[in-house]
């Protein structure tokens, strides 16, 4: 990043309402026009991602196993594996179905 294009980048932190949004879009069309291309997120983050949905899916699935005999909510389960309600809701139907 040039000189300019951090300059340009800390005004846009400063700035507020209207003017701020109009700096932010020219700066993502300069980065959208520009040929210097670097790799920010490899395939590498996307394995180690699922390997943490793998995890967390198995100790949903293992905690409402081993307490099968008891009443669950999805309320408690989504606070076991630190989800929000209806975030889990989502995780679970998309990972089980």
């Amino acid at each position: 990043m040039s000189l300019g294009q951090q300059i340009r980048l800390a005004n846009i932190a400063k700035s507020r309402g209207l003017p701020g949004i109009i700096g932010l879009l020219e700066i993502l069309h300069l980065m959208s026009e520009s040929n210097e291309l670097t790799t920010i997120c490899g395939t590498g983050n996307q394995r180690v991602a699922a390997q943490l949905e793998i995890q967390r899916l198995r100790r949903a699935c293992d905690f409402i196993h081993d307490l099968a005999h008891q009443a669950l909510t999805r309320d408690y389960v989504a606070k076991v594996v630190h989800m929000s309600r209806s975030g889990f809701s989502r995780f679970f139907k998309a990972h089980t179905e």
